[in-house]
């Protein structure tokens, strides 16, 4: 399986969000659907409010059958182009790690091919790597790129 994430196909909106390039991530994406075939990829939606009837229709054209819509992530990298979802969740006094670092369960790439140990990191230039991430949970401390997941300290260890 193949997962895209993929929120709309309105490039004024992507834009607005911070999705650059959406008629590269389109052409990309047609190609991994006719490469691999529809049935071997899930795309995966944030529900930030937006109209998602046009994404869904371009989706059953190209065959795509599994599509997950998820609520937005509240942490700051995805603040920045959300503000109006309201305030971050707190974070514990004591961080640890989640379940992505802990066990990671699959591999996670940005348009640019730089590959993450999540799906919530949006903003690479917080990001150094996943061992960084590690080292900073170890010394109690929430790393930048993980600041306001709610998956911080929350997941099975």
């Amino acid at each position: 399986m193949i997962a895209v994430s993929l929120d709309t196909v309105n490039p004024a909106e992507a834009e607005r969000i911070g999705r650059k390039g959406l008629a590269r991530v389109l052409a990309n994406f047609e190609y991994l659907v006719k490469t691999a075939g529809p049935q071997r990829i899930v795309v995966h939606t944030v529900d930030y409010g937006q109209d998602r009837r046009p994404l869904a229709t371009y989706l059953r054209h190209c065959g795509i059958r599994r599509h997950v819509v998820q609520p937005l992530q509240v942490k700051d990298d995805y603040r920045q182009r959300y503000p109006e979802w309201g305030e971050a969740p707190t974070q514990p006094d004591a961080p640890k790690p989640c379940a992505y670092l802990v066990r990671p369960r699959m591999r996670y790439f940005n348009i640019d091919g730089v590959e993450l140990p999540c799906c919530f990191i949006k903003d690479v230039a917080r990001y150094e790597s996943a061992e960084a991430l590690r080292r900073d949970f170890a010394g109690g401390r929430v790393p930048r790129a993980c600041a306001g997941c709610r998956e911080v300290g929350g997941a099975a260890q």
